[in-house]
């Protein structure tokens, strides 16, 4: 049987409020919705993680099938994509937008950063660099100001 203790969870950061974001990366793909399955009846709320090989030797991009899975997971309240794919991606917030749920998506996609106009939530990773050009290119875009694609 799989343990919150499998994703390497500390009890003492869940119950002090911090949010899991998390990727099996010792499971087949056929266990991996078991395994966030069991992470949400002991967590509660999470966000799932795909990571490219490119990113990581043990990274795994969902088949949409197993994404959508996970994300049926009440508990699941958003994910983390990295694959520098934007059809990937765009697959995904296709499928966020039929579910109906509200899900936070978050790219990892450091070659499209202006994936924030399609749907994804926030560019993590790239922009924790410059946070305040970040917040000043997504301030022009709330605007409406073309200097938002040149930033």
């Amino acid at each position: 049987m799989l343990t919150a203790n499998k994703f390497n969870i500390s009890w003492k950061t869940r119950d002090a409020g911090h949010l899991p974001i998390v990727q099996p990366d010792h499971l087949a793909e056929p266990e991996i919705v078991a395994a966030y399955a069991t992470l949400a009846r002991e967590c509660g709320r999470f966000i799932a993680f795909e990571l490219g090989k490119m990113f990581a030797p043990f990274g795994k991009i969902y088949s949409l099938e197993t994404f959508a899975e996970i994300m049926s997971l009440p508990q699941c309240i958003g994910a983390k994509h990295s694959s520098l794919d934007r059809n990937l991606e765009w697959q995904r917030l296709i499928l966020r937008t039929k579910k109906g749920r509200i899900l936070r998506f978050y790219t990892g996609n450091d070659l499209a950063i202006d994936m924030v106009m399609y749907g994804s939530d926030y560019l993590l990773g790239l922009s924790t660099f410059a946070p305040d050009f970040f917040a000043k290119r997504d301030r022009l875009w709330e605007q409406g100001s073309p200097d938002f694609y040149r930033l």
